[in-house]
This record gives C-alpha cells, structure tokens and sequence, in this order.
C-alpha cells in the first residue's frame, strides 16, 4: 500500500516533467530511492518473525509468552508514506541529479542513504539499538 501512495507523490507532473523529458525516468529513481531501504527494513520484520515463531523456545516462551507476540512497531506502521515522498522529493532528485552517470539512470545508492528509516535492520526491539535517523531529509555527500 505504500507503493501505491507513494507512486502519485513522484509522478512527473508539469512541475517535474524535466528539461529533455527525463522526468519520468527521475520520478522512477526517485522513487526506488525513497522506497528502497524502508521497504528492506520493513521485509527484514518479516524474517525476524519467521525466526522468532520458527525458532522458539517453547519452554522459555511458558514463562515469558509476550516473546512470541506479533511485534508492532511505530516506525513501521504509524508512517505517512504520501506525506514523505512529498515532503523528500527534491532533496532525493537534487542528489540523484548530482550524479548523472550514476544517479537518475542508474545506482540511486547515495539518494537511498536519505531514507534509512528507524528499523533498519527490522524490528528495533530485536537488533537492540534504533538507527540514528532524523525526521527530516539527512545530508549526504554527493560524489560528482
């Protein structure tokens, strides 16, 4: 769903449509940038659970049954995915343009290092630590 709500948001419109018609193939990689590490994170959730239910102590679990429970994180589901890709489009295509040879029409690498959310490896509550990430767009160096 949020790949749906996210599309329209970077959808080369007639403020972004480019000065040689290369808005859609920016939209594309803006897209992929903004959506990539969040949805990562959001498939490691995934492995985590297989692990945590395939793997479980069934005698541990007795004493302690909330080890089994679904866990349902903040970063992962109170998120405004529309609201953010508007909100981080151009700093995303302002990297991505830096690059040319390498950003809108090929590695998006160094625009998906903007979007780290906090469960960067998955679940905060199982890999300890959040990842250090501020609510707004982070700086990158851009490499020309």
């Amino acid at each position: 769903m949020e790949d749906g709500a996210t599309s329209p948001s970077v959808s080369p419109g007639p403020s972004r449509s480019g000065k040689n018609g290369d808005g859609a193939q920016e939209a594309v990689a803006a897209f992929e940038a903004i959506r990539y590490e969040r949805v990562r994170s959001a498939q490691k959730t995934g492995e985590q659970t297989r692990d945590i239910w395939h793997k479980a102590d069934f005698s541990a679990a007795k004493k302690d049954p909330q080890s089994l429970r679904l866990r349902r994180e903040a970063w992962l589901l109170d998120f405004d995915a529309e609201t953010y890709a508007e909100a981080h489009y151009e700093e995303t295509a302002k990297v991505l343009r830096a690059n040319p040879a390498g950003g809108i029409f090929g590695d998006t690498e160094q625009a998906r290092k903007l979007h780290v959310p906090e469960g960067k490896e998955g679940y905060v509550e199982y890999n300890g630590e959040p990842a250090k990430v501020v609510n707004s767009v982070q700086t990158v160096e851009v490499q020309n």
